[in-house]
């Protein structure tokens, strides 16, 4: 009987093992070797082009991240950047998810169209509305100035420049998440529903406490994911603006490009890199963590 135990044991072992075992090695190779490999790199100070040439400094490109305002700025920026994100965008896929939670094929056909932009590439996506928010020869200011407004000044406007940013991502983005939100809706029971709507509910009451409350898995795990992607955003910021104007675009991971590759110093790149990696670990584990509680 231990024999046969042993041997069930064992291949169980060996099937999970076939199955982790290539994730586990993936993970390892690109993915967590790199982020020791940028971890020692912070640590020394070189030039890409003689990246021989290396001098262990210790924490000095940390102690200098502490007094560079440009990166202090890009820490706001992005920070702004993700809140305006999160205010904006989840109200705007609930809504679509509610209208668009039905199974017939109409509603079908849209919630694939309303999905579509996210499926394209973000280069693109950024290089096309660069040509549709251009100041001087863009379609937005050319309807704004037929109907008798004044044009914006869309990329190029310290104010405007950023909320032009995310105008973009949200649409790109808002068909993703709706279909995140539709899935959640699509979960729950709808007996919950019925029952409130017996006890008198009205379609907001069952709205606000019924629907919400058993959506609330559904939205930590969208609010994570929004974070995350917001900081992450690169091209952006490269294609359409170059950080600018006045560094008002200047998002954490553009100019951490710059750092590596305009001024060549990858050592104070990789300290950025790594302030930041910790940066979003720690918002995203403390917005779960907050709303789990509030879920409680």
């Amino acid at each position: 009987m231990s024999k046969a135990r042993t041997k069930a044991r064992y291949s169980r072992f060996t099937t999970v093992a076939g199955f982790l075992g290539p994730f586990l090695v993936l993970l390892v190779v690109f993915r967590l070797i790199p982020i020791a490999e940028v971890a020692l790199t912070s640590l020394q100070q070189f030039n890409l082009l003689r990246p021989d040439d290396r001098v262990f400094i210790g924490a000095d490109n940390f102690v200098r991240l502490a007094s560079d305002h440009r990166f202090l700025k890009s820490m706001r920026v992005s920070a702004t950047f993700v809140v305006g994100m999160l205010v904006l965008q989840i109200p705007l896929a609930l809504a679509l998810a509610l209208a668009l939670r039905g199974s017939q094929r109409g509603i079908r056909r849209i919630r694939t169209i309303v999905f579509s932009p996210v499926t394209m590439s973000i280069v693109v996506v950024t290089a096309i509305w660069r040509l549709l928010l251009d100041p001087a020869n863009g379609i937005f200011n050319g309807v704004l100035e037929r109907l008798g407004f004044e044009g914006l000044d869309f990329i190029t406007s310290t104010s405007q420049a950023l909320p032009s940013l995310m105008l973009m991502i949200i649409w790109y983005q808002v068909g993703f998440t709706m279909i995140l939100f539709v899935a959640g809706l699509q979960a729950i029971p709808t007996v919950y529903s019925e029952a409130a709507a017996v006890d008198g509910a009205g379609p907001w009451q069952r709205f606000r406490f019924v629907t919400l409350p058993l959506l609330s898995r559904t939205t930590v795990f969208v609010v994570v994911i929004i974070t995350i992607f917001s900081f992450q955003q690169f091209a952006p910021a490269y294609v359409m603006t170059r950080g600018g104007p006045s560094d008002s675009t200047l998002f954490v991971v553009y100019y951490l490009y710059q750092q590596a590759f305009s001024f060549l110093d990858p050592g104070y790149a990789s300290a950025i890199a790594v302030v930041f990696l910790a940066t979003v670990l720690g918002v995203s584990l403390l917005q779960r963590r907050v709303l789990s509680e509030g879920d409680a």
